[in-house]
């Protein structure tokens, strides 16, 4: 046994007893956390026992990492019977919840949810397209190297423009770490392949070799 926690953090507002309504779960998108619906819980819990999760790998349950189906598993176990209101990565959870255990889920609303890419000619062009984006990006950093070796007086611009390109390409990063991190909820394993990526920016152009 691992000693990971094996449930989710959860936060309630309002009571059964005194609110006597439904439960309503609610169940926040990826890279937010159960506290995203406070302010819509706290209204919701005049007339409803309400209950906010942090979903695997997010918020209080940071340290719990779970697939999508077990994370829907988990997800019932910390909400119980109720109405289940989930947005994006919520969404998905909740369905897989719906899937597994149909008796939990006396109702449920899915607000942006998406199944992803499912065609496989249409995945593989995404991946065209960040192999085509590391591959400008490598020609403009070759180009800002040329017009900083054509003087002295290009140095100071070139600096800067360096500066940008590689921001650019570091939110291109981030959202690979962002997909990969999506992958793992969805499926369960984790990326081992190398990603496409350039080699301009870390080393020197093979011709000064």
């Amino acid at each position: 046994m691992s000693g990971r926690p094996e449930a989710l953090h959860v936060e309630r507002y309002g009571e059964t007893s005194a609110a006597g309504g439904d439960r309503l779960v609610l169940v926040h998108g990826f890279t937010q956390t159960g506290r995203s619906w406070r302010s819509v819980a706290a209204a919701l819990a005049a007339g409803h026992d309400v209950v906010t999760v942090d979903l695997p790998g997010h918020g209080g349950s940071g340290a719990v990492h779970a697939d999508l189906p077990r994370g829907g598993r988990l997800l019932g176990e910390a909400g119980g019977e109720a109405t289940y209101i989930g947005y994006s990565l919520g969404a998905r959870v909740v369905l897989h919840l719906a899937l597994a255990r149909p008796s939990q889920v006396t109702r449920m609303v899915l607000l942006g949810g998406t199944a992803g890419i499912d065609d496989p000619g249409e995945r593989a062009e995404r991946r065209a397209s960040d192999e085509r984006l590391d591959e400008a990006f490598n020609e403009v950093y070759q180009r800002i190297l040329e017009f900083m070796r054509a003087g002295s007086t290009h140095i100071a611009d070139g600096a800067h423009l360096l500066f940008i390109a590689k921001n650019i390409e570091r939110i291109g990063d981030h959202a690979t770490n962002v997909a990969e991190a999506v992958h793992f909820m969805v499926t369960g394993d984790a990326l081992t392949a190398e990603r496409p990526k350039g080699t301009a920016y870390s080393s020197e152009p093979s011709s000064s070799e």
